[in-house]
């Protein structure tokens, strides 16, 4: 996780640093201290090229044309889900966040250092966690194109995907709605996990949608009410995944 430090006072940002280095130290080497700095501008130009989520730690009163609370705004432009805490003075400017609706993690009050240094801690370690959800979130859908635009769908609603007569198009049922995409089955079973099972050779379903399982005339219906034949291989893993 990458961390941003923007604040004007040389002292602070020695501070913080320093904070977030112990943490790294002692908790986890996955965090880098990407900027440390006072010009927002630069935090910018930074974020526009990153794809990722990060960690921003931002004075609010940076001493420039623009204060930490603008910067976060545009932040918010490339990095919707970023972490974002306020380091201020002043208190009260909080409420401005809630106005140029921010989603700050948290606020820091310049104070006593000690009692600064286990809240800083405190931000890393939600805003790492935060970053780790995100990331096991993306894991558990399918990003797919449909049309003209990119659609995600979760995995624990997609029901069946089956090839059309339309070459490499192929049909993905999902919990109230239906999506016609170009791709092709063996490309999609690398992408899903270990719930989908290739049933057939032009049918892929979630293991989780079934609703009962025909062994004997080799087929089954699934939560939709939709039924579906099984290859030899595909009854072969079904009874593997389901009897003992």
């Amino acid at each position: 996780m990458n961390i941003y430090v923007c604040e004007d006072s040389e002292i602070q940002r020695k501070f913080l640093v320093k904070t977030i280095e112990e943490y790294r130290k002692e908790k986890t080497p996955d965090i880098q201290i990407k900027y440390v700095g006072s010009d927002p501008y630069e935090v910018i130009k930074l974020v526009e090229q990153e794809n990722d989520s990060s960690l921003y730690f931002l004075d609010v009163d940076l001493n420039t044309d623009i204060n930490g609370i603008e910067l976060a705004e545009k932040i918010r432009n490339f990095d919707m889900k970023g972490s974002i805490v306020f380091i201020t003075n002043h208190p009260e400017f909080t409420s401005m966040t809630f106005e140029y609706k921010i989603e700050a993690l948290d606020y820091i009050v310049k104070d006593d250092l000690d009692k600064m240094t286990p809240q800083i801690s405190d931000c890393i370690s939600k805003a790492f966690n935060k970053r780790n959800m995100l990331e096991n979130e993306g894991h558990n859908c399918l990003m797919i194109n449909s049309k003209d635009k990119k659609v995600k769908v979760s995995y624990q609603d997609i029901i069946i995907i089956e090839t059309l007569t339309t070459p490499h198009k192929v049909m993905l049922t999902a919990e109230n709605r239906r999506l016609e995409i170009y791709a092709n089955l063996k490309d999609l079973m690398k992408q899903l996990d270990e719930r989908f099972i290739r049933c057939h050779q032009s049918a892929i379903i979630n293991s989780e949608k079934i609703q009962e399982i025909d062994y004997k005339n080799m087929k089954l219906v699934l939560t939709n009410g939709q039924n579906c034949v099984l290859s030899y291989v595909g009854l072969k893993l079904l009874k593997k995944k389901f009897q003992p």
